[in-house]
């Protein structure tokens, strides 16, 4: 699922890697939802519940950048996906190549996240 203000806003680079990934044995079935001023402009809505709804569906989505209306009583598009999702949490794995240098004595053995 993509939610960005368009499709083509998915850089063509990131498109092709995903569309890589499983070394063409399966292909990915993309699901176009609308928020920001796309949504705004079809459907007089800028976060509409449709685009919610699918978010807590597929519960996988790229995100593109969002246009934020000013004044409405909306602070943000983010703000409000982040709250209607309840996603407060940007975990990121750090990962160690074998080989590469590092400044811990035993890289192997340790996992991050941040």
């Amino acid at each position: 699922m993509v939610l960005a203000q368009n499709l083509e806003s998915c850089s063509s680079s990131s498109r092709c890697c995903l569309e890589k990934a499983y070394y063409g044995e399966r292909k990915i079935q993309w699901l176009e939802v609308y928020a920001g001023e796309k949504a705004f402009k079809k459907f007089d809505n800028w976060l509409p519940d449709e685009t919610i709804e699918k978010c807590q569906e597929y519960l996988v989505s790229i995100k593109g950048p969002l246009t934020t209306p000013i004044g409405g009583g909306m602070r943000s598009l983010n703000v409000a996906l982040r709250q209607l999702l309840d996603l407060y949490v940007c975990l990121r794995p750090v990962g160690w190549f074998n080989g590469v240098p590092s400044p811990v004595k035993t890289p192997e053995k340790l996992t991050w996240y941040f």
